[in-house]
């Protein structure tokens, strides 16, 4: 299983939790069955996960929140 952390924060335009994210999900597309995303509800909604999960061909399994962060689970729609 791959763990994208998007917690910590990158210079510019493409350090975006955003943009990195979608990067990553592209990348991870041809190489992992399953994926974590460990992300902050503040920087990143919830359903901008799922939209790009499921953009890149993922299928939410599901989400944990706590008070600091949450983490996404997510494997390759078959």
């Amino acid at each position: 299983m791959k763990t994208i952390d998007l917690l910590t924060k990158k210079p510019g335009c493409v350090g975006h939790p955003v943009v990195r994210l979608n990067t990553l999900l592209r990348d991870a597309k041809s190489k992992e069955q399953e994926i974590k995303i460990i992300f902050s509800p503040k920087e990143i909604p919830t359903k901008v996960i799922e939209i790009s999960l499921k953009k890149h061909g993922f299928e939410l399994i599901g989400i944990e929140k706590n008070n600091a962060f949450a983490v996404a689970y997510a494997k390759i729609k078959k």
